[in-house]
């Protein structure tokens, strides 16, 4: 393995040079279900971003891989990050509290994050359309506030 990061001017990675990042579909105040990540050992730093909870969820296309699944960690950091542009200090766990407080089922809670930021700084007032097949509407809302001036 050494050889192989080698021809990569490298090292092989330590616990201290790697981050752990993993889904915590768990609702707040429990701890997240991770019988796979963290099957014997999870090395690194441990780093869980909330999600929305694709099992047995409202979600009328759940990802194949439910909370297994990357879209749905990738979907929730890109709305994390976002936030953190406006808070840099903003915490998972104050983003998993975000994220129960905006849920009135599973699904939709990211798209609705967004819908009251797109509001609060006048990008757009229509509601986005929610669920895992409208993702590109999600990103889309997302580099539009990016965008704006007032962000």
């Amino acid at each position: 393995m050494q050889t192989f990061f080698n021809h990569l001017d490298g090292n092989i990675p330590n616990g201290v040079d790697t981050t752990n990042v993993i889904a915590d579909e768990a609702s707040v105040g429990s701890v997240p279900w991770s019988a796979i990540a963290g099957l014997h050992s999870r090395p690194g730093v441990a780093v869980n971003i909330p999600v929305e909870n694709q099992w047995l969820s409202d979600e009328p296309n759940p990802a194949d891989a439910i909370n297994h699944s990357q879209q749905t960690l990738t979907d929730a950091l890109a709305v994390y990050s976002l936030l953190t542009e406006l808070a840099p200090s903003l915490s998972s766990m104050a983003f998993k509290s975000i994220l129960a407080a905006t849920a009135s089922g599973t699904a939709a809670v990211l798209e609705k994050i967004v819908d009251v930021l797109e509001r609060t700084f006048g990008v757009n007032t229509a509601n986005l359309a929610t669920g895992n097949t409208n993702r590109d509407a999600l990103y889309q809302a997302i580099y539009g506030l990016q965008q704006n001036a007032l962000f």
